[in-house]
């Protein structure tokens, strides 16, 4: 998968998923898609229900709530639900964590699902930010590998002229569609590997990631793009594990855009 060679890692890696189910047997069917990993993962195979909804004749999402607006808003769903809301029973077929969905369909370099954008909101709750950037640089707690020193930030602040909101997410953000409307309001997103790169990129907004050394298998390897996002750019730690050179980098690129 690091590599980009899908086909391989679909018969043989661990990643590939004990479905054994074949796009054929759904053909027709009412299909309940369950959203249970991470709210990037949720974001980054939604796309998916597009092509999904040309097989089958129904699509439910069971979605984490702070989802739920901008999944309601799809036309591809039928019907979306959360934690908490009652089960509909009776109502689908069949059901499919989201993330089986590349395999199911077999998904090469070649035949991923790349228009964007595949998200939307209102207009009318777009927060307009003009000229300005918009600053993720943690990734939370439970991958330290991922953020970056707020120290190590200084080069970015130094960019004359540049005005930079911060995108840094919190327990106070009642759903992901809040930070949507601060990502369409803004020239472009400088985040590191987390919801907030998926949510720009399905929202088709320009993206700089900054990527640890050893990064997520979804951003392969040697590659300052993402097959997976047209309006995406990859910044890679080196093997000194250093964040540094990075954000130098980057503090670099943007003072050639002013």
């Amino acid at each position: 998968m690091l590599h980009g060679d899908f086909e391989l890692a679909w018969q043989w890696s661990d990643l590939a998923p004990h479905c054994t189910r074949r796009l054929e047997d759904l053909a027709g069917k009412r299909v309940l898609l369950r959203c249970e990993h991470g709210l990037g993962d949720s974001i980054q195979f939604i796309r998916y229900a597009r092509l999904l909804r040309s097989i089958v004749s129904r699509i439910l999402v069971h979605v984490q709530p702070r989802l739920l607006p901008l999944i309601r808003r799809l036309p591809e769903i039928d019907f979306a639900f959360t934690w908490g809301n009652p089960w509909p029973l009776g109502c689908y077929d069949c059901e499919i964590e989201i993330m089986d969905l590349p395999y199911l369909f077999r998904s090469t370099l070649d035949t991923l699902p790349r228009q964007v954008p595949y998200l939307y909101l209102d207009l009318c709750a777009v927060v307009r930010h003009r000229g300005a950037v918009g600053l993720q640089w943690s990734a939370g707690d439970w991958d330290t590998r991922r953020s970056v020193p707020r120290s190590v930030l200084a080069p970015l602040y130094k960019v004359r002229g540049l005005e930079i909101v911060s995108l840094q997410d919190g327990p106070t953000t009642p759903d992901v569609g809040a930070t949507a409307a601060e990502i369409m309001g803004l020239d472009l997103v400088i985040t590191v590997d987390t919801m907030v790169a998926h949510l720009a990129g399905a929202l088709a907004k320009p993206a700089w990631v900054l990527l640890p050394h050893e990064s997520d298998w979804r951003w392969m390897q040697d590659r300052d793009d993402s097959p997976w996002y047209p309006t995406m750019r990859l910044f890679r730690q080196g093997a000194d594990l250093e964040w540094q050179p990075v954000v130098e980098r980057v503090a670099a690129e943007l003072r050639t855009r002013r």
